[in-house]
Formats: C-alpha cells, sequence, structure tokens
C-alpha cells in the first residue's frame, strides 16, 4: 500500500494502536510491516480487514496544508539511498531546493499581498541539505514543500545503474 504523502511510519504507529484496542484481532490477526525506503504499508490478514484498513490510510495520507502555505513550517527528512552516492548528488539537490525555495517565497509574497499582511522575507525561510557519508544519506531541513521537491529529485536520481559484464 504505497503512501503519498504522510510518513509510513506515522501511519503504521496510528494503526498498531487503533488494532491493539481492537477485541477481534484474536481470530484472525491482522499485520502490519513497513517499507521506509519506497514509503509502503505492507498488510497481511483477513480480506475485510484489510480492505478497512486500506480505506483508513486513504483517509489519512491526505495533504493537510495547502503548499503554498506550507513554506512557514520547516522540518527535517532524511533519505536513505540505495544506489546513488549522496555526495555526488548533493550539489545538484542543494541547487533544486534554492530554486524551488525562491519559487515558494515568491508564491507566498504573493498570497499575503493579496491579503494584505506582512511578506515574508528570505531570511527567515532557509533550506540546509548535507550529505551523511557514513550511511549514504541525505538530511533535508527545509519547508515540507520544498522537502517533498527534493525527495521527487532523489527517487529519480537513486535508480540502479546498468552494469555491463566484461
Amino acid at each position: 500500500l504505497p503512501l503519498k504523502n504522510a510518513p509510513v511510519e506515522e501511519i503504521s504507529n496510528v494503526l498498531k494502536q487503533l488494532l491493539a484496542k481492537n477485541p477481534d484481532a484474536t481470530t484472525n490477526p491482522l499485520h502490519i510491516a513497513t517499507d521506509v525506503y519506497n514509503n509502503q504499508l505492507i498488510l497481511t490478514g483477513a480480506p475485510d480487514m484489510r480492505l478497512k484498513i486500506r480505506m483508513l490510510v486513504h483517509e489519512m495520507d491526505k495533504h493537510t496544508r495547502q503548499e503554498k502555505n506550507d513554506i512557514h513550517e520547516t522540518s527535517t527528512h532524511i533519505v536513505y539511498l540505495r544506489y546513488a552516492d549522496a555526495e555526488e548528488i548533493l550539489p545538484t539537490l542543494q541547487n533544486i531546493a534554492q530554486i524551488r525555495m525562491s519559487e515558494a517565497v515568491q508564491e507566498s509574497n504573493e498570497e499575503e499581498e493579496k491579503e494584505s499582511t506582512k511578506k515574508t522575507t528570505k531570511a527567515t525561510m532557509q533550506v540546509s541539505i548535507q550529505a551523511d557519508k557514513s550511511t549514504n544519506a541525505i538530511i533535508i531541513t527545509s519547508p515540507n514543500s520544498v522537502a517533498k521537491t527534493v525527495k521527487t529529485v532523489i527517487e529519480k536520481l537513486d535508480i540502479r545503474r546498468a552494469q555491463v559484464l566484461i
């Protein structure tokens, strides 16, 4: 069950809490596993319970805010790479993040001008993307909309390379 917006760990924790309170779980238990790399839930158990969980996950996996207002809330994300080298793709990701951040600030300023409120300044909006060599991971500290863009680029760059047998 792939998730598009919510982190798989959060959804899994909520579901496990709900299932712990379910008295019907003893007859045909539902098991939940997580695939963090692909942000997916893996479900086994009774078909009717899996269907209920799918519907619940679908409802939980929605945007909570509009992306144009998302630049005011910063969070940290860690993305573990499988095939790409974190230090090699770091400059590309930093450039993309800066461009996306500029666009987001401009969109936010235009929206705030319409609402006649105070303008957002670039000084308060920071983006930090670092590479951790020991774990081959990218650490992103940025507004959620920028992090989402960077994660999408990482998915496209972190692909298995063709190998040639000599």
